[in-house]
């Protein structure tokens, strides 16, 4: 099971997730979505952001369902 995970072919039930989030200290964002990094106070933040189009909104989804490692890639390659 934790093969998979590491693979990326499977990905740990959501009854797992609040555990996983306390032992790793993240926030459950950070887990569905991939971001890396501990848990930051709210104050700390990053700006909200909105989309100037639908095209733009629809790169950002994909961008989204992208796993971290895939994400971190991409945008090395646009640096």
């Amino acid at each position: 099971m934790i093969s998979a995970w590491e693979n990326g072919r499977e990905g740990p039930g959501f009854r797992l997730l609040p555990a996983i989030r306390r032992v790793l200290g993240v926030s459950l964002d950070s887990l569905i979505c991939g971001e890396g990094g501990k848990t930051e106070p709210a104050a700390s933040a990053p700006e909200k952001l909105t989309t100037r189009n639908e095209a733009e909104a629809e790169l950002l989804r994909a961008f989204r369902r992208l796993p971290a490692r895939r994400r971190k890639a991409l945008l090395e390659m646009i640096d």
